[in-house]
């Protein structure tokens, strides 16, 4: 982190708090869910990669490094994730929301 005074932009799962009002400040990462009550646009920055198949878990977490690393567009909207909490569905698994908050803390 840049500043010693900026909190860490952290990842929670989203499974279990639909109607959570303590998860209303929630920035979700994701593809498009539709189901089970959910009605959540895709992000963005939802990784395009898939565990299975597009390789290994660690696999499409690095291609999805380069990917974003390789799009302007994407990393400019990392600096207004900083200190947020990113939602997904993978926690405590491996996930690309944990890379999105790694290089949103790096910038």
């Amino acid at each position: 982190m840049s500043s010693g005074t900026a909190a860490a932009t952290t990842v929670v799962n989203l499974k279990g708090h639909r109607d959570d009002p303590a998860y209303a400040d929630v920035v979700y990462v994701g593809r498009p869910m539709h189901r089970g009550g959910w009605h959540l646009e895709g992000s963005p920055l939802a990784s395009p990669f898939r565990p299975g198949r597009d390789g290994s878990r660690e696999e499409v977490l690095e291609q999805y490094r380069e990917h974003l690393l390789g799009r302007p567009d994407l990393l400019a909207l990392l600096p207004g994730l900083r200190g947020r909490r990113l939602g997904c569905w993978c926690v405590p698994e491996p996930c690309h929301a944990q890379v999105i908050a790694e290089l949103a803390d790096e910038g």
